[in-house]
Order: C-alpha cells, then structure tokens, then sequence
C-alpha cells in the first residue's frame, strides 16, 4: 500500500516544475494554482444541500447578495512585505443582477400561499404548509368548521388586506408570505378553507425577484464562479492554497 502510494505521487521535478509554471501564470493573471488544486481534487467542489422546505430560509438570498458591499468585492493580496492587504473592487455585472417589482395592489386567495418566513416551529424541517398545518397545528384545525375557520382568521398577527408577499422566481410555483407572527393561525386558516372549499381573500404588498440572464452572462463571461464551504479555511490560508484575489459570502441562511 506504501509502494502504491509512493509510485503513484509525481516525481519532484515535476512538482517544482509546476510550480515554476503556475507561479508565472498566475503572475500574469491566470488562475493556474486553482485550477491543477480543482483538477487534482485538493480543492474538491461540491454543491451544497439546499432545504427543500416551506420556509423563506431556504430561499437561496441571490437578491441580497453582495449588496451590503454595494458590488463589491474584498479581497486578499499579498503585499511586497509579505503581509496580505485586503483590496476593493467594484463587479459591474452585478449590478441589475437581480431584478426586483413591487406591486402594492396585489391580491390572492388563501390557498395560494405556500411559505412563510417565521414561527417558533421553524425549525421543523417540512417541504409543506399543509404538512406543517397537520403536524403542528393540529388544536387550531379542529373542529372543520368555518366557525373555527373565522378565530383563527381573527388572530391578530393576520391582517389580511396588509399582507407582505415574496415570490423568487428561481423557487418556481411557492409564494411567500413575509410573516411576523400569526404562522400556526395562517396555517390552520389555510388548511380549514381548503377542507370547506372556502375562498379567503387576501391582499397586501407583492415583491417579485427575477434574475437578469444578460448579467449572469456579462458575469460568467469575465468571473469563474466556485462553490465552497467558508467556514473550513481561514482568509490567508485560501489564500494560500489558491493564489488568487478571492471572495467568499453566504448565501444561505
């Protein structure tokens, strides 16, 4: 197993000679360092798991992405010195990347909803609001009556003719209601007038977000973009194994 591994290893010219090579390119601006670590599996890139749940937690945040950094991105480079400075460079592409409307009319029955953004159970890790009415609200749906529909209407946390939505439209056919409070009323709500074929009207503020095709391809045409876990390494240590300016920011939550 240990001759294995030892023939298996390239020779050490070869190592040196590669790293001659990528030192010159990446000098000149090419990601050589990255690219043999990715095409050796150093640096393996995985896609990470989203939540296939009804949350807003799941959304994947492009539409907030970067924007505290106004586009920017901070980067490490490595001084005459030897220390690392951090830099700033302003990414055109990312401007208009993500398209937001308003819409201050909207309006939608009950059933129409299918996400909600907050509940003391939200870490229950449900794909539904119908699961999440079964599994968790179950005093508040019983008994099937429009009655018992009508409190949980009531509560106070539903004002029902102001009203927050969300919908991303890469998360197709989920609206989101940008709660507060309310969620196991709502939920029972929803569930009850589904059961009693009830209409329930709804209406409020509507924000959409699309993603800009022309940006995603002004980005990718200049950018290489990788997935990776940020929390593993240290700035200066992905540094190092890169040997490129870099930047890392979450986009899940």
């Amino acid at each position: 197993m240990m001759d294995d591994e030892i023939s298996s290893s390239p020779p050490l010219w070869r190592k040196i000679l590669h790293g001659i090579l990528d030192d010159l390119l990446n000098s000149l601006g090419y990601p050589a360092t990255l690219r043999r670590r990715l095409n050796n599996g150093i640096l393996p890139v995985s896609h990470p798991q989203l939540r296939n749940t009804f949350w807003l937690r799941s959304v994947v945040c492009w539409q907030t992405w970067l924007e505290y950094e106004k586009h920017c991105i901070r980067y490490l480079r490595l001084g005459h010195d030897g220390d690392y400075d951090y830099l700033q460079r302003h990414i055109p592409q990312l401007d208009g990347l993500i398209n937001s409307e308003t819409s201050e009319s909207f309006c939608c029955d009950i059933t129409a909803v299918g996400g909600l953004s907050a509940s003391s159970d939200c870490d229950q890790e449900l794909s539904s609001l119908d699961a999440f009415a079964q599994q968790c609200c179950q005093e508040l749906a019983i008994p099937l009556t429009r009655d018992r529909l009508n409190r949980n209407l009531s509560h106070h946390g539903l004002r029902l003719s102001e009203m927050v939505f969300s919908q991303f439209t890469w998360m197709p056919a989920r609206l989101y209601w940008n709660n507060v409070d309310g969620a196991h009323h709502f939920a029972a709500a929803r569930f009850l007038a589904t059961q009693l074929s009830q209409p329930v009207s709804l209406t409020g503020q509507l924000n959409t977000y699309s993603i800009n095709p022309q940006k995603i391809r002004q980005l990718t045409a200049q950018w290489d973009l990788f997935l990776g876990h940020c929390c593993k390494v240290s700035d200066e240590a992905a540094f190092c194994l890169i040997q490129r300016p870099y930047i890392s920011k979450t986009l899940l939550t």
